[in-house]
């Protein structure tokens, strides 16, 4: 049983992290879209660019965190619930700090564009 949860938790990590890596082209609005023609951003592409790498980065990591998991569950066959909470509990522990770093170093380049390019 507690193998199906630790599947279960896996296909959502890989769900959610395909879905984090492409969110900066499934929340483009009609608006940012038109924003692209605007002479502000033909002059500040990298920070679009910056964001992009963000979203690619954490997406890719926490599909990698479902996929782990996924191992998990496959070679442990009777895995116990002290086990299946580690296990979730590492995971979801491993995603926040992926988001966290990345979201700290996206934050320290997009501060370094705009100081190089005003």
């Amino acid at each position: 049983m507690y193998n199906d949860i630790i599947s279960a938790l896996a296909s959502c990590f890989n769900v959610f992290g395909t879905v984090f890596a492409v969110l900066c082209v499934i929340k483009m609005s009609f608006k940012d879209v038109m924003r692209t023609r605007e002479v502000w951003w033909l002059d500040h592409k990298e920070l679009d660019v910056l964001e992009q790498r963000y979203y690619a980065r954490v997406g890719i990591g926490i599909i990698i965190i479902g996929f782990i998991l996924q191992l998990f569950a496959t070679f442990l066959k009777n895995m116990s619930a002290v086990y299946c909470l580690i296990l979730a509990g590492v995971a979801t522990v491993m995603t926040f700090v992926i988001v966290l770093v990345e979201k700290y170093k996206m934050d320290r380049d997009k501060k370094r564009a705009k100081k190089e390019n005003p």
